[in-house]
Formats: C-alpha cells, sequence, structure tokens
C-alpha cells in the first residue's frame, strides 16, 4: 500500500488498473482488505482506489474535534484531488455508504457517482 499524509496523519491506499477511477470504502470499521473480493471482480474494468479511512485498518487514528464521518469525506476528497483523478465513483455499503454521499455533498466536484448498499438485515425477515 502507498501513503498518503492529511498533516500528520497517515493515510494507506492502494491504485490498481486504468479507466474511470472508482474509490472502494467498506462499511464499518473494517480496513480496505474487506472489499477484496469486489476489488477482484472489478479489477481490469475500472481504475480502483482501496484505502483504509483513519481508524480503520492500517491507517493512522484520528481523535479530533470534526466529527469522525465529515473527517473521512474530506479525506476522501483529498485523496481524490493527491491522485489527480478529477473525480471518481465512490463505492461503499452501510459506514462507507455514508462516506460516499457525506463526499458527495461536502466536495461534489470529486464526485462523479454514487453506488451505495447498506449492510442492515431485519432478524425478522431473515432468520438465522
Amino acid at each position: 500500500m502507498r501513503t498518503f499524509y492529511v498533516g500528520d496523519r497517515a493515510i494507506h491506499y492502494r491504485r490498481t488498473g486504468s479507466g474511470t477511477p472508482v474509490v472502494l470504502t467498506p462499511g464499518g470499521r473494517l480496513g480496505s482488505s474487506a472489499l477484496a473480493s469486489l476489488a477482484r471482480a472489478l479489477d481490469g474494468h475500472m481504475q480502483l482506489i482501496e484505502w483504509d479511512r483513519s481508524n480503520t485498518g492500517s491507517s493512522d487514528l484520528y481523535l479530533d474535534a470534526l466529527p469522525e464521518q465529515c473527517r473521512w469525506a474530506d479525506d476522501a476528497a483529498l485523496l481524490v484531488e493527491h491522485l489527480g483523478l478529477g473525480s471518481a465513483i465512490f463505492i461503499g455499503g452501510s459506514a462507507g455508504a455514508r462516506l460516499a454521499y457525506l463526499t458527495a455533498i461536502r466536495h461534489p466536484q470529486v464526485v462523479s457517482g454514487l453506488i451505495v448498499w447498506s449492510d442492515y438485515i431485519r432478524e425478522a425477515e431473515h432468520p438465522t
């Protein structure tokens, strides 16, 4: 993984492929490896940016005043700008979905599209 810095915080990311840029962001506190199977399925069809947000995976902790999800959105926009992508499609589920739409709201210039889903499954509808 490569390293991008926001101030003194290290954000780790992987960039592969070519073509349409896509930022993959898993839900919860999962690192980028949580979407490895999706990344493999998309590999060769687009440019993939897999990243570990602050407080996830191998990236540094963030314990500042700005709400964590707003910080993630700001970091995502900075990463897209750092990579010179112009804009990217954001793909994510649960917390990754919130990051995607918050990035679109806070930094619309870096978001060309959203693909989002919820990880919520009602116990009554899908008993184990």
